[in-house]
Parts: C-alpha cells; sequence; structure tokens
C-alpha cells in the first residue's frame, strides 16, 4: 500500500469515523444490498479522493478484507455461509 493509498483510509476514517472494512462491515450487518454498498462506497471514496488528491482501492479490495475476516471467524465456527456472497453474485439476486 502506497502513501497515497494511506492518506486516503486516514481521511476515509477521520470523515466517516470507521476505517473502508468496518464501513463495509457496519453496512452489511445493518441489512444493506451489497450492489447499494458498492454504489454508496465508490461515490464516497472517490469524493475524499479527490479532495484530498489521493489515490483508493476499489470496493472490491475492502470487501475481499472483510470476507477474510468473517472466513477467519467461520473457523472459529460462527455461521458466515449466507454473509459470503460475492458483490456480483449479489446484483443477479445471489445466482
Amino acid at each position: 500500500m502506497d502513501n497515497s493509498t494511506q492518506m486516503f483510509e486516514t481521511a476515509f476514517q477521520n470523515r466517516l469515523g470507521q476505517s473502508p472494512v468496518d464501513w463495509i462491515k457496519t453496512k452489511i450487518e445493518n441489512g444493506s444490498q451489497i450492489d447499494a454498498i458498492q454504489y454508496l462506497f465508490e461515490i464516497t471514496a472517490a469524493a475524499i479522493a479527490q479532495q484530498y488528491h489521493c489515490d483508493y482501492y476499489d470496493f472490491e479490495f475492502y470487501y475481499r478484507q472483510y470476507v477474510s475476516v468473517v472466513a477467519k471467524e467461520a473457523d472459529k465456527g460462527s455461521s458466515w455461509m449466507e454473509r459470503i456472497k460475492s458483490p456480483s453474485s449479489m446484483r443477479n439476486g445471489g445466482t
């Protein structure tokens, strides 16, 4: 991760009060659709990056980090199958 992306993550944290991964996690836990989360993330991230003149990773990068955390929880015995679906599969109703 380069300095520009670190700057983005710091700016995201300062502006929204959560890291990108935690923000995605909160949205998912609150029942938001993956498509809607992705759309909102991309718009918000682009605005933050433009304001702070920095680069950012797209939604998939941070979503994969979230999925990784959920998978580790699964190793501890938590239910995770319903929570892990790729954004692309959710666009078509999970099919």
